[in-house]
């Protein structure tokens, strides 16, 4: 979850990943080890966060895979407080 909030590049492919856990192929796998390789060549990239009282990460999220049966289209949507944001 972290990945996909600090490096927004690759927000598709792992949410288009997710969607095939339950049937996974070698495609999906091929797609895996280039995402690694992307992300272990980049390893200066993220989000720094700093604060002098301690900070507290709350994600709340809902997801509904393929609920509309004539496209398959998913919907997710999730909020994330850091701190007292």
């Amino acid at each position: 979850f972290y990945l996909t909030l600090s490096w927004p590049d690759i927000t598709f492919v792992i949410h288009k990943l997710s969607q095939f856990l339950g049937q996974p192929s070698l495609p999906h796998l091929q797609v895996v080890h280039h995402l690694l390789h992307y992300l272990k060549s980049t390893p200066s990239q993220g989000l720094f966060l700093f604060s002098p009282s301690s900070l507290q990460l709350k994600v709340f999220s809902n997801v509904d895979w393929g609920s509309c049966l004539d496209t398959r289209k998913s919907i997710t949507s999730f909020y994330i407080f850091i701190g007292d944001s």
